[in-house]
Formats: structure tokens, sequence, C-alpha cells
């Protein structure tokens, strides 16, 4: 599935998109704009709909905290 997530988030700079195992955008991680980057957001992708899960200084962290990755075993 091809899918613009810039469209999902208009007013935000999309720094990252984190696929799932299928490759479809799972999350990603922005910013208020390409200039300011003092505080990331991180958002939950499901179908056209993104929710706000969190927000932070740093995208690792929000990574870290946030994201779940789909088990390929077990």
């Amino acid at each position: 599935m091809d899918m613009d997530v810039q469209k999902l988030v208009p007013n935000q700079h999309v720094w990252l998109t984190i696929n799932n195992t299928a490759g479809e955008p799972q999350y990603i991680i922005t910013s208020q704009s390409e200039y300011d980057r003092r505080e990331y957001h991180i958002y939950a992708i499901k179908g056209d709909k993104v929710k706000l899960l969190g927000s932070g200084p740093s995208p690792k962290e929000l990574e870290d905290k946030y994201v779940k990755i789909d088990k390929l075993f077990g």
C-alpha cells in the first residue's frame, strides 16, 4: 500500500515513517516544521486516521516508548 503519510498531518513535518512487517505505515514521527525541532510527536496510523501517542524532545525516546514491533515468530 503506497500512502502519502504527509497528507495525514498537513501541518507537521514528517521525519520518520515506521512500517509494519507487511510494509504498511504504522507510526510517524513529526515536528512542527522542518526548522523547529524542539519537540517531536509520534502518531499511530490506522487506515487514513492518525492518533497522537505522545510528544517529547527526542525521536528515539518516542520510538522506544511507543513503537510495538510486529513479532515475526511466536
